[in-house]
């Protein structure tokens, strides 16, 4: 899921199936979902997507 084209890159979360996008200010832009189909159908997937500035992760 894309919430913007603006240039950005991906990278990991806590969760190994989440990958979020995000810009160059640390911005959520997007993220995306692996393998869902093997996901077991009693446990949803829970994931938080948390904006972080580039300045913090320096």
């Amino acid at each position: 899921m894309r919430f913007s084209d603006a240039a950005g890159y991906v990278k990991a979360t806590r969760h190994h199936a989440v990958m979020e996008r995000v810009d160059a200010g640390g911005n959520v832009i997007g993220f995306s979902i692996l393998g869902v189909s093997r996901f077991k159908k009693d446990k949803p997937l829970e994931a938080d997507l948390v904006a972080t500035s580039a300045e913090s992760m320096q």
